[in-house]
Order: structure tokens, then sequence, then C-alpha cells
């Protein structure tokens, strides 16, 4: 599908901490999660047959409300070889791209990709 055509179905990404993974909520009712390794996005959820679909996105809307404003800077999850160097050089990146300690957080409250992901 051609980008253009994908981030028109979008109505939402950012980073999840509860499920360690960039979500794409989707206008068609469905969840596309991306985790570290996966090529592109694959299906994740699918709204309920018996909620109408305006007020599915209308729900989502609300519980997104409540996800940290970083969150929403991700537009990539990093590389199994960014994290391996980050991990070996004692240096990590946060989402929003700040320089810190594996275990630290950047100066918007966004901790560091190892701490993103659950390795430490």
């Amino acid at each position: 599908m051609p980008a253009v055509q994908e981030a028109q179905t979008e109505f939402a990404r950012f980073f999840s901490m509860k499920f360690r993974a960039l979500v794409s909520n989707r206008r068609d009712g469905r969840i596309l999660i991306q985790r570290i390794g996966d090529s592109g996005f694959r299906p994740f959820l699918r709204k309920k047959s018996d909620v109408p679909l305006e007020q599915w996105i209308a729900n989502k809307r609300t519980e997104i409300s409540a996800v940290p404003a970083w969150c929403f800077e991700v537009h990539e999850v990093p590389s199994l070889e960014e994290l391996e160097d980050w991990n070996a050089d004692g240096i990590c990146e946060t989402p929003t791209g700040y320089v810190v300690e594996p275990d630290g957080q950047g100066p918007d409250d966004s901790p560091s990709w190892l701490r993103c992901l659950g390795l430490i």
C-alpha cells in the first residue's frame, strides 16, 4: 500500500510502553503494531463487531489522550544492531533522540530505548 494511502487510514501512531511496540490505530477498526525485528507493521487487534466504528475511534482517542507526549514523536523502533551497540557502548538514545545512560531518561521524561523495550 502506498505511504500516502497508508497514512490516510491511520488516526494515531505512538509508542506503547504497555506493548513495547509502535502502535498504529486505523480508521477501519484495526490496530497494527511493530516490534523490534519486525520488517513492518503487523495485525494486532480488531474492534469488536458490536461496537460502531465511530464510537470505537472516539474510545481509542480517549485512551490515547493519556499517553505521554514523547510517545507520539516515535516514528520507528530501533534495529537490533542499534540496541546491541547501545548496550555495548554504555550509552543509549531515547525515542526522542537524547543520549543518556542505558537506564536513564531524557529531559522530556522519555526513557532510554533499552528501558522502553524492557531490556533492562
